[in-house]
């Protein structure tokens, strides 16, 4: 009797730490009702053997014209493994194949490292506006 076909979804988010995102997104296959799936490590799925349409959408699950797809074909044997990385703004479909998304890792490791360098910044500016007030008012007094 044949059970199906593993299927490992890698997904990652790199902007999720930037940005207030959701934790999840959506996976349909082969038209089917959309399911919520967590990022971060590999989510399970079994399929039975043959060729599949997966639909990765990152916002809107209902929209059939949003997100991006992939075919596989699970006859030639366990496992499928597939790695999604979720776009950089819900109007983008995103990136789904089967080997990571080298610029969605760099892309992820910039915006954090820009983030904490706007932070640094403002923080900075902050102090120095404090500073001034507090010499001004000494000035005054």
């Amino acid at each position: 009797m044949d059970e199906g076909v593993p299927v490992l979804v890698h997904a990652m988010d790199p902007y999720r730490r930037v940005a207030r995102r959701p934790a999840s997104y959506w996976l349909s296959v082969d038209d089917g009702a959309p399911t919520a799936l967590p990022f971060g490590g590999p989510c399970r799925l079994t399929l039975p053997r043959g060729r599949h349409e997966l639909r990765f959408v990152y916002t809107i699950p209902y929209q059939h014209d949003a997100g991006c797809r992939i075919l596989i074909d699970t006859a030639a044997g366990p496992p499928v493994v597939l790695y999604y990385s979720a776009p950089f703004s819900r109007y983008q479909p995103g990136v789904v194949g089967f080997q990571p998304d080298p610029r969605a890792q760099r892309t992820g490791r910039g915006l954090r490292a820009a983030n904490r360098v706007v932070l640094i910044v403002s923080g900075a500016l902050a102090l120095l506006v404090i500073v001034a007030v507090l010499g001004f008012l000494l000035q005054l007094g």
